[in-house]
């Protein structure tokens, strides 16, 4: 399949020169299926915004204290300069962008800077995801029914692909990949 997409790809002239966000709930899957895509379309640049997360998010992520608005919006400004670097330095590459976009908030700060991005929402049930995130070893998202409405995943009021998060990986890499070999 692999040689099938990249001769797509080549194709199509130039690569996608926006970036592909792939989102969704904590445990929904969306580094995964980036990761199985970045696989399967090595032209492809990737970034996972989990490592512009400062410490202190992190650590007070494990004590259940959430960030406030100012500081959610100062995180999606240094997330959206992250990628921007990204796509200056990845040249023609395509870049694929995976993050939780839990909050409307640090949506609305990358639908403003990158307005022609192509979002993809991994949808996976909250007990699925709930579960995928305790099985997995240094997940710095706790889950805790106790915290309030900031911690669950707002609605998505825009358009997007939706994604399935119960298919398998592969197919849901397949609906991605047309997005990342179209033309400019």
């Amino acid at each position: 399949m692999r040689a099938r997409t990249l001769a797509c790809a080549l194709a199509a002239g130039h690569a996608l020169r926006r970036p592909l966000i792939v989102f969704g709930r904590p445990g929904a899957g969306k580094t995964t299926i980036a990761d199985a895509l970045l696989r399967e379309a090595p032209w492809c640049a990737g970034r996972d915004l989990d490592v512009c997360v400062p410490q202190w998010m992190r650590d007070n992520f494990s004590k259940g204290v959430y960030p406030t608005l100012e500081q959610r919006q100062v995180f999606a400004g240094e997330a959206a300069s992250y990628v921007e670097e990204a796509l200056a330095s990845a040249a023609s590459a395509p870049l694929v962008v995976s993050f939780s976009f839990v909050n409307d908030d640090l949506r609305d700060v990358f639908r403003a800077r990158f307005p022609d991005a192509h979002w993809a929402l991994v949808d996976t049930a909250e007990a699925d995801a709930v579960e995928r995130i305790l099985a997995r070893e240094g997940h710095f998202y706790e889950v805790d029914d106790e915290r309030g409405d900031e911690w669950k995943f707002a609605p998505v009021a825009f358009g997007h692909l939706r994604l399935d998060g119960r298919r398998p990986i592969a197919e849901n890499v397949a609906e991605l990949l047309p997005l990342v070999a179209e033309k400019t």
